[in-house]
């Protein structure tokens, strides 16, 4: 469609897209006026996103009315693009996809705090480019929204992971990326059908083994030892993927690097492991690893481990990645690739009357009425579309991923591996998380967004000046 800008009575221009008005063609900033006027924000509204505002006269009046909200603009046309002065604005000529852009721009704490403003006009302009926007728009805000949601719910746990990492862990690491092929591995069932050909690349050096820690034991029952493991999970089921590692590491007496955030459940075993501490960008988190001079690489927050070593393999190398066992569904009753940490839970006290059958039946039919499986499959085929030819899937992948990620029968290419570097680290703080809070705050160090952060987790709404309840929760939930 072709746009143009036009005369109006009031002096200021009007837009068309095609021969459709974007704004009134009498006084586009009255109408710009009574539209902001007539919207219904919710209390706590801290970003509004704009849908197509055009030349953007209803920002002025966005920001009179409701100061101190960041303004977002995404746009359906670079035409628009630099008029009306919000806080950040994408047009689809920008480097990054959308989803990526919103990523950046909106923490996941902050979903619930966000407030979608449509310009009708650009709607009925721009027809299915406006509407697949507000859909890619509304799916960044549910998948964010349910990441916050486990924020809460888990917050206690993960601060009691971060105090218990923080004060435990003695080795760190950088990593320098290299540019060999990478198999990343997650513990889907089709990782099973691909475990002969990963064995062949793993032996010949071929490609970096990047495992997500619930594919470990299937791959170190087939002798296939991971380069690198990654483990995101705070839960306490987590632990049971990283056993089969201790066993591994005692028999052989190597022990496998680790990449995972502070908020990561990691056994006692492992606090003498090499880890590459994984930032999530939250400003509270920067701010304690800023102090204490630890390394980190920062990734966005996912849902997902799977996510996140996609996330981590796309820095590790500017090589091919490999994808298997990224089936996001259940084949008939199995759910994951076998051997699988939490199968001898499930098969525990099993007896004619309540059979192994029966409770795999019962998980896959939970799983399915879940649909985290399906949530995570429409994010992974909208983010893959930004990397058409890198990723190959190796063995079944998600039928909704199939036209993204192309299949491959074998793993192509040599290249150098990241390098591990050992890290030298401060001290300073390292006594514990409450008395390293309180000392960031004395000094200034905390910013708003860091209290705000601290307070969903420790279950208290964190606005600034609530620092010295937060605290003493946080005291609570680590006693």
């Amino acid at each position: 469609m072709t746009e143009k800008l036009a005369d109006t009575r009031s002096g200021f221009p009007t837009a068309y897209c095609g021969t459709k008005p974007i704004h009134s063609v009498y006084d586009p900033k009255k109408e710009a006026e009574r539209y902001t006027a007539s919207l219904s924000v919710k209390d706590g509204t801290r970003y509004f996103i704009l849908l197509e505002p055009g030349l953007g006269y209803c920002i002025e009046y966005l920001r009179y009315q409701f100061p101190g909200v960041r303004i977002l603009a995404v746009h359906c046309s670079s035409f628009f693009a630099g008029t009306g002065s919000p806080d950040a604005e994408w047009e689809p000529e920008e480097p990054v996809s959308l989803q990526k852009w919103l990523e950046r721009e909106i923490p996941d704490s902050e979903a619930v705090r966000v407030q979608i403003i449509e310009w009708k006009p650009s709607a009925a302009a721009y027809g299915t480019v406006y509407r697949d926007v507000l859909a890619e728009t509304a799916e960044f805000l549910r998948r964010a929204a349910a990441n916050s949601r486990t924020a809460e719910y888990f917050g206690p746990r993960w601060l009691r992971n971060v105090d218990k990492n923080f004060r435990g862990i003695t080795r760190f690491l950088r990593i320098n990326p290299g540019t060999a092929p990478i198999i990343i591995t997650g513990a889907g069932p089709g990782l099973e059908d691909s475990l002969d050909l990963i064995k062949r690349a793993s032996d010949n050096r071929n490609a970096f083994i990047l495992a997500a820690a619930s594919s470990v034991p299937a791959l170190l029952g087939r002798d296939i030892t991971p380069d690198l493991i990654i483990s995101t999970d705070g839960g306490n089921w987590a632990h049971a993927h990283l056993f089969e590692t201790i066993r591994y590491t005692c028999r052989s007496k190597r022990q496998i690097p680790l990449a995972a955030p502070l908020s990561a459940a990691l056994p006692s075993q492992y606090m003498a492991t090499p880890i590459l501490v994984l930032g999530d960008g939250t400003a509270w988190q920067n701010s304690i690893l800023d102090l204490s001079g630890i390394p980190r690489l920062s990734l966005p927050q996912r849902g997902t481990v799977t996510a996140s070593a996609l996330d981590l393999a796309l820095f590790l190398t500017s090589g091919t990645l490999y994808a298997a066992g990224m089936d996001l569904e259940s084949r008939d009753l199995r759910s994951h690739a076998r051997p699988y940490s939490l199968d001898s839970i499930v098969t525990s006290g099993v007896n004619r009357l309540d059979p192994a059958y029966s409770r795999f039946f019962d998980r896959s039919v939970r799983e399915k009425a879940g649909n985290s499986f399906g949530i995570y499959a429409a994010w992974f085929k909208e983010y893959l579309r930004s990397f058409p030819r890198k990723i190959y899937s190796l063995g079944t992948i998600h039928r909704d991923l199939r036209g993204n990620v192309p299949g491959a029968s074998a793993v192509n290419g040599k290249g150098a591996f990241p390098q591990f570097i050992p890290a030298e680290t401060a001290q300073d703080g390292r006594e514990g998380l409450p008395k390293l809070l309180e000392g960031l705050y004395s000094r200034n160090r905390l910013q708003d967004a860091a209290i705000r952060e601290l307070g969903e987790f420790a279950g208290i709404p964190g606005e600034p000046g609530t620092i010295d309840s937060i605290l003493r929760r946080i005291r609570e939930i680590l006693s």
